[in-house]
């Protein structure tokens, strides 16, 4: 990772991530970190967690008479988000084969190698050549150093979600192949353009119906849809009960962007990323009083 230029990560991060990012507020310096709250360069965690099928999937699955996929024989990797986005193998801290619980565990992370956080990419090793995978390759957030301040000064601990191909086949049919190819030319499915599904929670992990996210810079508001509670289509006003938003990336180069909840201080400044071909799970979550 260190041998990518430090100026190149600059341009691509912008201001707007970086302003946010790793500077943090001032924390308690015991235990040898340094008074900006960040830990020493050789600080190392474990990052542990279970994935299973993401919660709005696992309501709309059956309603939509469709199987739900098992974990058992996904893989499950830990990487860091941008290396992972830019296909820099050197940010991919160790990956598992799940059992049937789904848990897994990473050791020995260096913290010093997290420019935007960590995240838990879930994807189907087994698929035969032409055959369709159980799950669409997937990274769910589970660390973001816009959102926390600071880069991680303990173990993480979190969810990582496995998405249904069936499920973003129906996000796909619900924002509409039309504002998709307005937004990619040429791409019709949101597995060719890239794309982030976000769901914004409140302090007890409950769906927030009624509210929107504004992503910067400011041309990414017009890629945001909102799916109904039955994915049969995606307005533009503002969650429905699920919480669900989708931003469309335009299959082109990767975008960072951070974003917020319209009107609602006590959500602070999250941030992710698009690839093309590939998508992101991004929970929005506010802070905790």
């Amino acid at each position: 990772m260190k041998a990518r230029s430090f100026l190149s990560l600059l341009v691509l991060l912008g201001p707007a991530l970086l302003a946010g990012g790793c500077s943090g507020p001032p924390g308690n310096t015991d235990g040898g970190f340094d008074d900006t709250g960040e830990p020493p360069e050789d600080h190392r965690i474990t990052v542990s967690g279970t994935v299973d099928v993401y919660p709005p999937a696992q309501v709309w699955l059956p309603q939509a008479g469709k199987p739900s996929p098992q974990v058992v024989g996904l893989r499950v990797r830990v990487e860091e988000p941008l290396y992972r986005v830019l296909g820099d193998p050197s940010g991919r801290f160790g990956e598992q084969e799940l059992a049937e619980d789904g848990a897994f565990r990473v050791t020995d992370v260096p913290v010093a190698e997290l420019t935007v956080g960590l995240v838990a990419t879930v994807e189907d090793p087994t698929v035969p050549s032409g055959a369709t995978a159980r799950v669409a390759p997937v990274a769910t957030i589970l660390y973001d150093t816009t959102r926390e301040g600071r880069r991680p000064l303990l173990d993480v601990r979190g969810r990582a979600w496995a998405l249904p191909p069936s499920f973003l086949d129906a996000l796909t049919r619900a924002v509409g192949a039309g504002a998709i190819a307005a937004i990619a030319p040429g791409k019709v499915h949101l597995a060719e353009t890239g794309y982030v599904v976000g769901q914004v929670l409140d302090a007890n992990g409950a769906p927030v119906a009624g509210v929107r996210v504004v992503p910067s810079p400011e041309d990414l508001v017009a890629r945001v849809f909102y799916p109904t509670e039955d994915l049969s289509l995606a307005s533009r006003v503002g969650t429905a009960g699920t919480g669900l938003f989708v931003l469309v990336h335009d299959g082109g180069d990767v975008r960072t962007f951070t974003l917020t909840v319209d009107g609602r201080p006590e959500y602070p400044q999250h941030s992710g990323m698009a690839a093309r071909g590939t998508g992101m799970v991004m929970p929005v979550t506010p802070d905790l009083p």
